[in-house]
């Protein structure tokens, strides 16, 4: 019965060519349509799904208002000095990292007549490997980031070193710090549904004992041109953390912030929803999205779905009563 039912369907497809053509392209582009922008939506909802911490792993943000002014959730951007504040008025911390990134002049001491100017430089603490899942390909240290080393991709290994094996080999910065780094260690690529894209990592301490920021005003907090990262236990309560957070920075900019005439409140902001929030700003350049352009895509691609479905069904539904 299944094949006289085939052999109809068939010859009713071959008797009205155009019909069939039309209809079945139309219902075709549609689902193809939806399927597109649905892979769409799911690459952006994936960002940052892949660190084995990234539960625990929280972005600082800083609000700050005057007046009467709402406060909001605030601003990525963090003082240099909040990091160690934090370490010692934050029990719940497990682990903690500024991050700052750089536009720098790279090259191998070997091949001095290739030089390559990177955009995707970040200066970390070592923290920053034990907190985020960036698998190490090689490494010929236990605690990598100390001051002098540097890690790199292995994109980047490739590009610098070739074939030959980079580990203790030289790299040359010249940027926010001039120094002659050796690498220790090669890592794999991030993934490109991470929001940190970066090909160098360099040690944050080796940036702090630059004259810049070593004579920075106010004991390093005056400039908010960092981007912290923190690790929280798993039984961590995020309203009191957030609390605690508040009343280190108050404690260290009270007096400046009642001057100025404003209020200040620290949050924290979970890892999963930073990529999808391109409205908060941060001193890191990332790669950021928006909800309401995945919300929209979402709703184009059910309506389109929709669309086509039912511009099938009537088609057909109409080809068969004149049938």
């Amino acid at each position: 019965m299944f094949q006289n039912y085939f052999k109809i369907a068939v010859r009713n497809l071959l008797h009205n060519k155009s019909f069939s053509i039309i209809n079945i392209a139309g219902l075709s582009i549609g689902m193809t349509c939806c399927l597109i922008i649905f892979q769409y939506i799911a690459l952006e909802s994936s960002f940052d799904q892949f660190h084995q911490k990234k539960d625990n792993l929280y972005r600082v943000l800083q609000a700050y208002a005057r007046g009467t002014d709402d406060l909001g959730t605030g601003e990525a951007y963090t003082a240099q000095a909040l990091t160690p504040a934090l370490i010692d008025g934050v029990p719940e911390i497990v682990h903690i990292t500024r991050i700052h990134s750089d536009n720098a002049l790279v090259s191998n001491p070997n091949t001095p007549d290739k030089v390559f100017e990177e955009d995707a430089i970040l200066y970390a603490e070592p923290a920053f490997m034990k907190m985020f899942t960036f698998p190490m390909v090689t490494s010929d240290l236990d605690n990598p980031l100390i001051s002098g080393t540097a890690l790199i991709s292995q994109s980047a290994a490739q590009k610098y070193f070739g074939n030959a094996r980079p580990e203790g080999q030289a790299l040359t910065v010249v940027g926010a710090v001039n120094k002659t780094y050796t690498v220790t260690g090669v890592f794999n690529d991030p993934p490109t549904n991470s929001h940190l894209q970066f090909e160098i990592l360099l040690p944050m301490d080796d940036l702090l004992k630059g004259e810049e920021y070593r004579s920075e005003p106010e004991g390093g907090w005056s400039w908010n041109n960092f981007s912290t990262y923190i690790e929280l236990h798993p039984d961590a309560n995020i309203v009191a953390v957030e609390q605690k957070m508040t009343d280190v920075y108050m404690k260290h900019r009270g007096e400046v912030i009642k001057q100025q005439g404003a209020r200040a409140a620290m949050h924290v902001q979970p890892l999963r929803d930073i990529h999808l929030n391109s409205e908060i700003g941060g001193a890191a350049d990332i790669v950021a999205g928006s909800y309401r352009t995945v919300y929209f895509f979402l709703v184009i691609g059910l309506i389109t779905l929709v669309i086509a479905l039912v511009n099938y069904v009537n088609l057909a539904t109409a080809r068969a009563l004149n049938r």
